[in-house]
């Protein structure tokens, strides 16, 4: 594949393959390949569930809830936080409900943080994998004007129970390295780290 995927780089200036540092046979085959490594990476952390999870905290007012019989106003709702959170983003209402008909989603694992007023503050989706007994948040964001509050931080504690109470064994997240708001979250979160996904990078020669 990594062979393949360079032959058919077509007029790309560089292409970008990524291994985990403990992975070393892939590592020695993009090395093989021309690939070079570099600082870039995400951090891949994991948070076992088979111990006690903490309790959800929020300010007076806010809550967790999910996209469990969403009407259009909250889909767009949900799409408005979700732009806040990652702006500026292409995100639209017809994207997310693609999203939506994925065979791997749950709208009970589609959460949002509600403030007093009925605004989306924070998002994420939680995809489970039942027969591997696992669950990934991706993505996870807050809109600016809500952070610092603990929002997310207990809106993924809440998803760590609905994660368990379906029989997962483990939950898993990753961040961008220098990415520092969401690296704190996870590590303030009781989540472990399990190792770097590196950014491998293949510089072709000028035409």
């Amino acid at each position: 594949l990594i062979a393949w995927a360079a032959a058919n780089a077509g007029d790309a200036a560089t292409l970008a393959i990524t291994a985990y540092d403990g992975d070393a046979e892939r590592q020695r085959l993009l090395a093989d390949a021309g690939f070079e490594r570099t600082h870039e990476h995400y951090t891949y952390r994991k948070h076992p569930l088979d111990g006690p999870l903490k309790a959800p905290v929020l300010p007076p007012g806010y809550s967790v809830q999910d996209m469990a019989g969403a009407t259009p106003e909250r889909i767009e709702q949900r799409v408005a936080v979700h732009r806040a959170a990652w702006a500026p983003s292409r995100m639209s209402v017809a994207k997310h409900l693609a999203v939506m008909q994925s065979p791997t989603y749950r709208p009970d694992l589609d959460l949002i943080v509600v403030a007093p007023d009925g605004a989306f503050a924070s998002c994420t989706i939680l995809w489970h994998d039942p027969v591997n007994e696992i669950g990934v948040f991706e993505p996870v964001g807050c809109d600016p004007a809500y952070r610092r509050l603990g929002l997310t931080k207990a809106m993924m504690h809440d998803g760590l129970q609905r994660l368990r109470a379906l029989g997962a064994r483990n939950a898993f997240v990753n961040s961008w390295y220098d990415s520092l708001p969401a690296n704190r979250l996870y590590e303030n979160s009781g989540f472990q780290l399990v190792d770097y996904d590196r950014k491998w990078v293949k510089t072709f020669a000028a035409p």
